[in-house]
């Protein structure tokens, strides 16, 4: 699944760690958007999710590619995980 995450999240946040999404991230680079028959090379590839995280509540699975969060295109690991703990319930 190629995904628009923020709204979803931030509705399955409930007690959890607000800065915590309880996902394991991989790049998206031209080996793995060929891989993934993906246009092109952005967005981050969600290679785990954990059981009971915010990321499993709102929906996300393994496999999925994240492109964007609350509104901004998702071109690395470094600014998902920068988005999503800057923005807790801003999206």
């Amino acid at each position: 699944m190629y995904g628009y995450i923020g709204s979803r999240i931030d509705q399955a946040r409930l007690k959890l760690l607000p800065n915590f999404l309880g996902v394991h991230l991989a790049a998206v680079d031209d080996a793995v958007a060929s891989a993934l028959l993906l246009k092109d090379a952005t967005g981050v590839y969600v290679a785990s999710v954990d059981p009971k995280s915010i990321a499993d509540l709102a929906g996300i699975r393994s496999g999925d590619v994240i492109l964007e969060y609350c509104g901004q295109q998702i071109k690395s690991v470094s600014q998902l995980q920068d988005l999503s703990s800057v923005r807790v319930r801003n999206c």
